[in-house]
């Protein structure tokens, strides 16, 4: 399979979970209350596996700012820790809140409420992302795509939801660290750069890949060298041939694929040293989190120490990054969570 091929299809994974290991149905909650579903109902747990809120719910998503975006027949609303309605499921959609500001959609179009409720910018946009460093990527086009940006062009606004990026683009990215990354042309043939707050082309270089920043590096590719590029726009790690992403540094690991997107997953620190060399198979949330990290083996998942140590059999056909300490895994339809210690905190149940 070509280089290209192997990212793109990889990036699509990020977004629409192909195949193993990958994100479970609903997001844990880095609050402490953690979503779980009960006779097709969702309500919330702690992390001691007590029930906060009882399962009532037709969807529910993680806390942020105190607040879950809950699903109410066909409408959404948002509850308070208690399992208390605050905010009227009067949505199509709604996410959790970033920032303070959330996304939320009303007749095909999306905008953004407060933590009142309130509606701070008016729906207006065909596609909307999360808040991040005081900026959302907006798009603007009846057949917009999300994932790869077709149909429409994308920008950033501000928290008054004013353009301070225009919609030039045919794709971007959050900020993060300070940048955007923005695509100019189709996934498979555009290019790629990094805007600063005032739109701005930081670096003026043309890659043919990047991916954000985190921990002050960013995977980028650029004609024939791929690797790290640090905050000059200047390769700090470059990458062996046929290595595959699109992944980021956390707790000072980046996992790379050796062989390509078929090939073996292992982990490099920010000197480009192999720390745990390839050995797992393709996984989508392969990041360290708590100190361990969710792996492939023979098609299950388990986890790692930073070592390379297996310290959770692989056993799950789906499994998370930990956060609050818990970590969410699934084996078929059924979903629970574990401790460190990989002990059912809630049992698997759909």
């Amino acid at each position: 399979m070509p280089k290209r091929a192997s990212y793109i299809i990889i990036a699509l994974c990020l977004f629409i979970n192909l195949s193993g290991c990958g994100p479970g149905q609903k997001t844990d909650a880095p609050g402490g209350l953690f979503a779980i579903q009960q006779d097709s109902k969702w309500g919330y747990i702690d992390a001691t596996g007590k029930v906060v809120i009882n399962p009532q719910f037709d969807a529910a998503w993680e806390f942020s700012d105190g607040l879950a975006p809950v699903k109410i027949g066909e409408k959404w609303g948002y509850v308070d820790r208690s399992g208390k309605i605050v905010i009227k499921p009067l949505f199509d959609r709604a996410e959790s809140f970033r920032e303070g500001l959330a996304v939320i959609k009303i007749n095909k179009k999306e905008g953004y409420i407060d933590l009142s409720g309130k509606t701070v910018i008016e729906p207006q946009f065909d596609s909307a992302r999360s808040f991040s460093q005081g900026l959302a990527a907006v798009g603007v086009g009846e057949k917009i795509n999300p994932i790869i940006g077709a149909g429409g062009k994308w920008g950033y606004i501000n928290k008054s939801g004013k353009y301070v990026i225009n919609p030039l683009y045919d794709w971007t990215d959050s900020f993060s660290e300070g940048l955007g990354v923005v695509r100019t042309g189709l996934i498979t043939e555009g290019t790629y750069a990094y805007l600063d707050p005032t739109g701005k082309d930081v670096f003026g270089i043309k890659f043919n890949l990047a991916y954000e920043f985190s921990e002050g590096l960013a995977l980028a590719r650029q004609d024939k060298d791929e690797g790290y590029i640090d905050k000059t726009g200047k390769f700090a790690i470059k990458l062996p041939a046929r290595s595959a992403g699109p992944y980021s540094f956390r707790q000072g690991l980046a996992a790379i694929m050796v062989g390509g997107i078929s090939g073996k997953l292992g982990y490099i620190d920010k000197t480009g040293r192999t720390i745990i060399p390839p050995q797992f198979g393709f996984i989508l949330e392969e990041r360290f989190s708590e100190g361990l990290a969710p792996v492939n083996v023979a098609d299950k998942c388990g986890y790692i120490d930073r070592t390379g140590k297996i310290v959770i059999n692989p056993q799950f056909d789906f499994a998370k990054p930990f956060s609050g300490g818990l970590a969410e895994v699934s084996i078929g339809d059924k979903t629970g969570y574990i401790d460190k210690t990989g002990r059912y905190i809630w049992a698997l149940s759909k």
